[in-house]
């Protein structure tokens, strides 16, 4: 078999009959013989274990090929992820042009894949019946399986449960079909498992959902859904499938929330290299009547004071009028139906223009004109680079984005992408996944696409803001997501404080002090207008960030795990940051708990001799003290309170 492209442990190899692409960790081999890729391997080379027992029954019936050819780069995907190697395999059947693209990152075990159709099927073709049903199927030994399902779901102004997670055992005779995007199979014999991942929108946002995305039937493994309907399929377009991806694990559950975050962290690399702190005036009181001149200088003057690097000016500042396009809408109103000219500077709010501050890079509130599946993606890059050019724009919050097709996600993302390659990555985009009745890509069908996600609004005016709330959704998402991608709020405690009567866990309870100390291991939002915080609060808000800001790269390079209970008002939580195997950042937050000290179980490979402590900030007096290899102890006297250290460990226990 002829090797067609090495990338460090990365190679593909191909024959024009089978495919096999591995690393030192992880090897899968499909057969073509039948003209439709049979996944016949998928080998844990360390282990020396197989995993497919047997081929699961063709895919596709035996059409003639005309012709198939394999290719391969490396590439890092405009900077967006890291390097990599992919591979391509293209087929021709019957005047239907596919193409299947996998993708593989050193050392790490585990293939992310997807494919692209171009051409006319009848409808009763058993070739796209499959297609559009079958994204991944083999068979493997069911005797003595658990498994485990996490599903991550967006729209969060009507829940406030991002994370959903499922488990059982396997039973021979028992079908299940599951929801979600991370499938986890675990044998409780070998200490090993396999990880199923379908990167794509939630399910209740998906395009043309089957109902399930993993399905195990008597041994056989599924991954459904591909999101395209006989509707979308166009002799002139190409239209693409969700990716899915299918990885080896050690078996436990944390192994696999650990590769299914290594996999998020390399296709979407930390776009910053500086301290980052935004801002956006939105959270202060949502009216497009706030931004004008006056009122967005006295904003960036205060946000100086505060340590801001990026404010975002949301909806307002546009000639348009934003009310009229529905964002939350299935179908919004396209803005240049409503105005030529709608996304122009309202000059008579900024007859000045935009100001362009020394220190505070601007950001603007965008809704990509989803009408007709995106058909002005066009006409919105031009948009964009105008204001990048003209104003110093540097970063924009995607919102209202409605993806009603494969067609319209294919020109959505041909849009960001063009402005990523055109910017070379200088204009960061932020996509608002908190509401809409449409499909947006959400936590994990952004992947690879858009790094920054805006996933929660919440207000004091109408009682949707608890700090220990989100507090908790990033606890959640921090065992599968790096928190560099999450642009964490912080609001004005100080608003609307009578909303809340005696309510023991309402924000002005907590204090301003903590509840930005709740985004400090993440992107922290200042979600509110800067001109309305008091001196107070901003000195003190000032004193915090002044500390923390030199570590947040360190931080948010680290790995973020949460540590101690999951937050519900009452706990002792907090994270921990491993920068490396000798140094990270402890963060203990003490919620309405009775007690003024926990122990903490740390997450730390190889276990120390012991550990030093250097004290970074906190709400109050603290002690904090080892009590074993990798375990602390922690004393806050106050309720409400938190406190941040960086460790280093000093040698190794044996």
């Amino acid at each position: 078999m002829k090797t067609v492209k090495k990338y460090q442990d990365c190679y593909v190899k191909s024959d024009n009959q089978s495919l096999v692409i591995g690393n030192k960790v992880i090897e899968r081999k499909w057969d073509f013989s039948s003209h439709y890729p049979v996944a016949v391997s998928l080998r844990h080379k360390l282990e020396k274990r197989e995993w497919i027992v047997s081929s699961a029954d063709a895919l596709g019936p035996a059409l003639s090929s005309s012709w198939f050819s394999c290719q391969a780069e490396i590439t890092n995907d405009m900077g967006i992820s890291a390097k990599h190697l992919k591979a391509e395999i293209r087929l021709k059947m019957d005047g239907v042009q596919i193409s299947w693209f996998h993708c593989i990152w050193p050392k790490l075990p585990i293939v992310v894949s997807q494919f692209f159709i171009k051409g006319l099927v009848d409808k009763n073709s058993e070739l796209i019946d499959k297609l559009i049903n079958e994204l991944e199927k083999f068979k493997i030994y069911r005797l003595h399986m658990g498994w485990k399902s996490v599903g991550f779901f967006s729209r969060t102004d009507r829940h406030d449960n991002p994370v959903r997670e499922q488990c059982g055992f396997v039973h021979a005779q028992e079908k299940l079909s599951i929801p979600g995007h991370f499938f986890h199979l675990f044998d409780q014999r070998r200490s090993s498992g396999l990880l199923g991942v379908k990167l794509a929108p939630a399910p209740d946002e998906q395009l043309s959902y089957p109902g399930a995305d993993f399905v195990l039937n008597q041994g056989g493994v599924h991954i459904c859904g591909s999101g395209i309907g006989y509707g979308d399929l166009k002799a002139s377009d190409t239209i693409s499938s969700y990716s899915w991806a299918v990885g080896l694990t050690s078996g436990t559950a944390a192994n696999a929330a650990e590769l299914f975050y290594q996999l998020q962290k390399i296709q979407n690399t930390c776009p910053f290299r500086k301290p980052v702190l935004f801002a956006n005036n939105w959270g202060g009181g949502a009216t497009v009547d706030f931004p004008n001149q006056k009122n967005i200088e006295k904003e960036l003057a205060n946000a100086e004071k505060l340590g801001i690097t990026h404010y975002q000016i949301d909806a307002g500042w546009q000639q348009g009028n934003a009310r009229k396009i529905g964002v939350e809408k299935c179908n919004p109103v396209s803005p240049y139906k409503l105005d030529p000219n709608f996304w122009n500077l309202d000059k008579n709010k900024f007859p000045q223009g935009i100001p362009k501050p020394n220190n505070i890079a601007i950001g603007l509130w965008f809704v990509p004109d989803s009408s007709k599946d995106f058909a002005n993606w066009a006409k919105d890059y031009d948009q964009i680079l105008v204001l990048w050019k003209k104003y110093r724009i540097t970063h924009f919050k995607f919102d209202g984005v409605a993806i009603n097709s494969k067609k319209g996600e294919r020109n959505f993302q041909n849009l960001i992408r063009c402005i990523y390659q055109v910017s070379g990555g200088k204009i960061q985009l932020y996509l608002d996944i908190t509401g809409g009745e449409s499909c947006r890509p959400g936590f994990a069908g952004s992947s690879g696409l858009i790094t920054l996600l805006f996933f929660e609004n919440r207000y004091t005016g109408v009682q949707t803001y608890y700090p220990y709330r989100t507090l908790r959704n990033l606890w959640r998402l921090a065992k599968y997501f790096p928190t560099y991608r999450l642009l964490i709020e912080w609001l004005n405690v100080d608003r609307h404080r009578e909303n809340y009567n005696n309510d023991s866990l309402a924000p002005g309870n907590c204090g301003m002090e903590y509840s930005l100390a709740v985004s400090l291991f993440a992107l922290p939002l200042a979600w509110f207008r800067t001109s309305e915080l008091s001196e107070k609060n901003r000195k003190r808000c000032r004193e915090i960030l002044s500390e923390y800001l030199p570590h947040q790269q360190e931080i948010l390079r680290g790995r973020v795990f949460p540590i101690g209970d999951e937050p519900d008002g009452y706990s002792w939580t907090g994270f921990q940051s491993v920068f490396s195997r000798q140094s990270g950042y402890l963060l203990f937050y003490r919620e309405l708990n009775s007690n003024p000290n926990r122990n903490f179980s740390l997450n730390i490979d190889e276990k120390p001799n012991s550990l030093t402590f250097k004290h970074i900030l906190s709400s109050e007096k603290v002690a904090l003290e080892q009590i074993g290899n990798a375990a602390v102890r922690i004393t806050l006297p106050k309720k409400n309170s938190f406190a941040l250290f960086k460790y280093e460990t000093i040698g190794q226990s044996k």
